[in-house]
């Protein structure tokens, strides 16, 4: 074992500090991340609450709204897969059926 002229004190405080600041770090982090997901639900909380959705030229929502009531969810669905629309424009098309 290498010769190693730091006395016991020193050692266990270097130890100490690095616990210390592994503890609080983690905590730091922690607190950060809550911060981040609170934020983050508030703002998309406001922002879909205020928001109309955006819906391809020529669609409304009363015509989302007719053609799920003729066929049903799953085959709106199908038919709007089969028609070229995006998952994006699906997601804005079910905030009419709210």
């Amino acid at each position: 074992m290498p010769f190693d002229n730091r006395t016991y004190f020193q050692i266990m405080k270097r130890k100490s500090l690095k616990r210390w600041a592994r503890r609080h770090v983690d905590l730091a982090f922690r607190i950060a991340a809550l911060m981040a997901v609170t934020l983050f639900f508030f703002t998309g909380c406001a922002k879909a609450a205020n928001v109309p959705p955006i819906l391809p030229k020529g669609y409304t929502c009363e015509d989302v709204r007719r053609v799920v009531a003729e066929v049903g969810k799953v085959r709106a669905l199908a038919l709007a897969l089969k028609n070229g629309a995006s998952w994006a424009q699906i997601r804005e098309a079910r905030r009419c059926l709210k």
